[in-house]
């Protein structure tokens, strides 16, 4: 009979190189275009500014077909452009009629053949389309507090809230919710993510700012939460927002260069004390079956190059993921199942859709 101890070492020298081939493996991708907006089409448009709120384009997404959905300032409208940026519809306004909304805007895909535009006013409420633009139905979200992001998990409704009260005689209660919502806007669980008061001052550190948390949800019902901007930590719950596991990842904060500090001081907010570092994680991407990918913040875009860190179930380490071919334009990005929204930063926006193609496993 083998001594314990070299049973041991036999366990772990076999489940060692098990362990370095998941940390070492890197999946392949590249992006190629689909088609892209030219100038004269139907792709004068301007996002809402949502200040402090950590996602890429808020107020844009991307379907499975590449069409592109935009909630318009400049019309106050739902927008859907079709392949080469064409206008499909343009529905909605401001007003207080059942499809009219009052607030800042989010295209949400809603389920099979469906699209809403959350109203993200003090009065909040979701207006439901039909992938057509026919109007569906609308209902207000009953719930105390402002809504911030909504999401649709294949078969509820999530949406990011918090509430914010005076408290006498110098500070408020402020909360961050995550709501479960019916397919009526009722809610079915409310969790808190969040909670502090804050005293009333002349100038607020720049990281108290940030009090909706970094999100992303699929489609088959998982959910990650980055609840702190500068930690490492993310959270997975299940469709019913019950915890799963959690990821503890290697990021730390960086500090910022002069550029990065120049770029977060053009916010321009009165009475920010803006923070020398920056946030860990820049993207944060839920695929099917418990898989997230992770992109730090530090280094970015190299090249044309992103990577991200691929995390399944139980938090297991995957690998890398490398993502080739993106352009070197003023902007920004998301990417959604196998497509990519890249919106330029011009005055006058070009607006380019990608499909995401596996060139390795």
């Amino acid at each position: 009979m083998k001594p314990l101890c070299m049973c041991l070492c036999s366990c772990l020298l076999a489940i060692a190189p098990v362990h370095a081939a998941a940390q070492d493996k890197v999946t392949n991708y590249e992006l190629r275009q689909a088609w892209a907006s030219e100038p004269g089409d139907d792709a004068t448009f301007a996002l809402e500014p949502r200040y402090f709120i950590p996602d890429e384009l808020p107020g844009a997404s991307v379907d499975d077909t590449g069409a592109v959905y935009l909630c318009d300032k400049l019309s106050e409208a739902l927008v859907k452009l079709g392949p080469g940026g064409h206008q499909v519809f343009a529905v909605g306004q401001v007003g207080e009629g059942p499809e009219d909304h009052s607030g800042a805007g989010e295209p949400v895909l809603w389920g099979s053949g469906k699209m809403a535009r959350a109203d993200c006013s003090t009065s909040p409420k979701v207006i439901v389309y039909s992938s057509g633009g026919e109007f569906l139905e609308s209902y207000n979200l009953d719930f105390d507090g402002q809504l911030a992001r909504l999401f649709w998990n294949g078969t509820h409704g999530l949406a990011a809230t918090f509430r914010n009260k005076f408290a006498p005689p110098d500070a408020f209660e402020f909360s961050t919710h995550l709501l479960l919502l019916d397919g009526r806007g009722s809610v079915l669980q409310d969790r808190t993510l969040r909670s502090k008061r804050v005293v009333r001052a002349k100038s607020m550190p720049e990281s108290s700012m940030w009090d909706v948390p970094r999100m992303a949800v699929s489609d088959d019902g998982f959910c990650f939460i980055q609840n702190d901007l500068y930690g490492n930590v993310i959270e997975c719950l299940d469709r019913d927002l019950k915890p799963l596991w959690t990821i503890t990842g290697p990021w730390q904060p960086s500090t910022r260069t002069p550029e990065e500090l120049a770029e977060a001081q053009a916010i321009g907010v009165t009475g920010l004390e803006y923070s020398a570092v920056n946030q860990t994680i820049r993207r944060m991407v839920a695929r099917t079956g418990g898989e997230v990918w992770v992109q730090p913040w530090r280094p970015g875009v190299v090249d044309g190059v992103v990577e991200f860190a691929s995390f399944g179930r139980d938090g297991q380490v995957l690998g890398a993921v490398r993502i080739a071919g993106l352009p070197k334009l003023s902007g920004d990005w998301i990417l959604r199942g196998n497509k990519v929204l890249w919106i330029t930063s011009d005055e006058v926006p070009t607006i380019i859709v990608y499909d995401l193609v596996a060139t390795s496993r």
